[in-house]
């Protein structure tokens, strides 16, 4: 996995490091995922950054170029829209609630293991970089509730 960002990151500085120029923009949408604790829509990111900051189109292309240098990742809940939150070193994946949208942090992966098994079974391949894996299930309390 690649070093990425923690929470207590100088987003300058690796905005520097990665050959992104350093705007006031960047520096607030790098902050509003670090002090996130679930990934978040362009949507939500404009309304934490409040109005007038920057637009919509903007936050779209910063989150392209922070996935393209690693700064953040795209997650997929099936929402119908992205979801962006900052590239760690910790690995992680998601649990998320197919009723209420909860969504809960999976520490670790054993995914890796079977990156050999996967090679030898596809010899069209020769490596994999990495992976991405959401689970979807139902939340305690939308259990309670349907039942």
């Amino acid at each position: 996995m690649i070093k990425t960002l923690s929470p207590s990151t100088d987003f300058s500085s690796s905005l520097r490091a990665r050959n992104l120029k350093v705007t006031p923009a960047r520096v607030a949408v790098l902050t509003v995922l670090s002090s996130s604790k679930q990934p978040l829509t362009v949507e939500e990111i404009l309304e934490r950054l409040g109005e007038g900051t920057t637009d919509q189109a903007t936050v779209y292309r910063m989150m392209n170029s922070f996935q393209a240098k690693g700064l953040v990742r795209q997650v997929d809940f099936e929402h119908g829209h992205a979801h962006y939150e900052l590239a760690g070193d910790r690995e992680h994946h998601h649990l998320v609630c197919v009723s209420c949208g909860r969504v809960e942090d999976v520490e670790g992966c054993p995914i890796e293991k079977y990156y050999g098994g996967v090679l030898k079974k596809l010899p069209a391949f020769s490596q994999i970089y990495r992976h991405t894996l959401e689970l979807f299930g139902l939340c305690h309390c939308c259990e309670k509730k349907s039942q």
